[in-house]
């Protein structure tokens, strides 16, 4: 899952200011320019909201080396490196909308979950997927929730959607060019093994293609996909016109 949850507008609006400087800028450059602006913006929210860090939480920070030994220590750490090596982190000012399971095997609540440790922040390993909160799902993200809920996404121009029914739980992610599709891969694997199901439980199972939407994105689907053994025959496809999502 991505560490930044583009808002649409603002996404558009730094599209535009891109392109007026780079005309011929591919779909590619403008997503990594973007994602580094907004992780530089995240990190200087961070410093606003704990400009000068006590002693106490500087060494609450383990280092990855320490994180990393602790779970080799724990005889947990090939089993952490197969579910994405997945850290949990809480950040300021920001929702805490996933349920990950512990290496103790307790659940806790972060507001991101990231397979790339963050510099001066407490990076948590975490296992297994268990619930997330949101119903809006942004760029490069993705939600499973109980089936009584209802998911959405919008603003999906290059981008494609899917959305699948997986036993009680539904799913949906906006994909774009590069997305990565690890930490959802897993997150679904989890949701099945907790509710004693494989993908061949899977249902409803539909790919939404924006209105200019790219090969890359609507292919990172379908190799998803396949990694879940999903039949063509069982994959409904959509275009949406509105660049809009819902499941």
């Amino acid at each position: 899952m991505s560490t930044t949850t583009p808002n649409n507008f603002e996404f558009r609006t730094f599209k535009q200011k891109y392109l007026n400087k780079n005309s011929k800028a591919t779909n590619t450059n403008i997503n990594d320019a973007y994602r580094n602006f907004m992780k530089k913006r995240l990190l200087f929210a961070m410093n606003i909201s704990n400009p000068n860090p006590s002693t106490k939480n500087k060494n609450r920070c383990k280092s990855e080396q320490e994180i990393i030994q602790k779970i080799k220590d724990a005889g947990k750490y090939d089993e952490w490196v197969k579910k994405g090596h997945l850290y949990g982190i809480i950040l300021p000012n920001l929702p805490v909308n996933y349920k990950y399971t512990l290496m103790d095997g307790s659940i806790r609540d972060f507001s991101t979950i990231s397979n790339k440790y963050l510099d001066g922040q407490i990076n948590t390993p975490v296992f297994y997927f268990v619930s997330s909160n949101s119903n809006y799902v942004g760029q490069t993200s993705f939600c499973i929730v109980p089936n009584s809920k209802k998911l959405y996404t919008f603003g999906m121009s290059t981008c494609s959607g899917l959305t699948m029914k997986l036993g009680n739980k539904k799913f949906l992610s906006h994909i774009d060019a590069i997305t990565d599709t690890s930490e959802m891969l897993s997150a679904i694997f989890d949701c099945l093994r907790n509710q004693k199901l494989t993908t061949s439980d899977i249902s409803n199972v539909k790919i939404y293609r924006g209105p200019q939407y790219s090969n890359s994105s609507y292919k990172i689907i379908l190799e998803l996909l396949e990694r879940l053994s999903i039949p063509q025959n069982k994959i409904e496809v959509v275009i949406a016109n509105d660049g809009k999502c819902s499941i």
